[in-house]
């Protein structure tokens, strides 16, 4: 078997409406995956293997959500999150998810993509977790790789408080400072394209994604990557086969690599046919310090 669960839906529900995310566009339901479900995904997970447990909701709005964390780190996976930070609303919380057994945590303060007040309320909750980190670490306690990470678009500019900068200096093995380009989810967002610096290379060439990674969605719908937000292009339901089997009998699959290997861009499904970021793989990258 080649394909890898790159990430897992474990909501699809979200606390914020950004002004760079489709999620109020959505129109497949939007409640957490339980932890039943989420023990057939995690069957699936291979020793040693990252796995991110977000796609279009904010992970740490399910109950389960430290159980979840358990049982991924049980099956032999590294747990890893994307958080906008609101749900981190108190030092007990803040604590009990830095101590949950997470290895990375990536929170966004892009300042213009919620409303000031919330954005603000965010910053402080983000900074405030990164704060604890550093101190639990300097008491000997494990903590994940915090990403602290700006969105940058044309025409905005953004920087790190002094704070974090200093803290980043102090701390390496805590926190790093990354700024991340503006996603167009796969071409969907027109406007967006137009703000971000990443243009895709004149000549297309086949997307890597459907020989190496899948991402599985809250109903356990098997997607080519996480920029299929809509769940448009669907191999087969985790919940009901494996992913091997999915991998050697999907005829969606299947498809899709014969047409990226005949290079038959216009025939391709969407979201493939109109994305733009084909040629950046879904890999997280551990930043560029700021």
């Amino acid at each position: 078997m080649s394909l890898e669960i790159f990430q897992v839906e474990i909501t699809s529900r979200c606390n914020m409406r950004c002004s760079f995310c489709p999620h109020s566009e959505m129109t497949r339901d939007k409640k957490d995956m339980s932890l039943s479900e989420f023990s057939l995904v995690a069957k699936n997970f291979r020793r040693g293997q990252r796995v991110g447990l977000h796609v279009m909701g904010e992970p740490l709005l399910n109950i389960s959500f430290e159980y979840i964390v358990k049982e991924t780190i049980m099956e032999g996976a590294l747990p890893e999150i994307a958080t906008n930070s609101l749900a981190l609303s108190s030092p007990e919380r803040r604590r009990d998810i830095l101590l949950s057994g997470l290895q990375l945590m990536i929170l966004d303060i892009s300042r213009y993509k919620e409303e000031q007040e919330v954005m603000q309320k965010a910053i402080y909750n983000a900074e405030a977790t990164v704060g604890l980190a550093c101190e639990l670490f300097a008491k000997g306690y494990f903590v994940p790789q915090i990403l602290l990470q700006i969105v940058l678009k044309k025409g905005v500019r953004q920087c790190f408080s002094a704070d974090m900068v200093n803290k980043a200096f102090l701390y390496p093995e805590v926190l790093k400072l990354h700024s991340k380009f503006l996603d167009s989810w796969a071409g969907h967002r027109k406007d967006l394209a137009e703000k971000s610096f990443v243009s895709p290379p004149e000549k297309r060439t086949p997307c890597a994604e459907p020989w190496n990674r899948v991402v599985v969605l809250q109903d356990g719908s098997v997607v080519p990557c996480c920029r299929d937000a809509f769940g448009q292009i669907v191999y087969g339901n985790i919940f009901k086969t494996s992913l091997q089997d999915i991998e050697e009998n999907s005829p969606v699959l299947r498809d899709l690599r014969d047409k990226m290997m005949n290079q038959e861009w216009d025939l391709l499904p969407e979201p493939c046919r109109s994305c733009r970021e084909w040629h950046i793989p879904m890999d997280r990258r551990v930043g560029d310090d700021e």
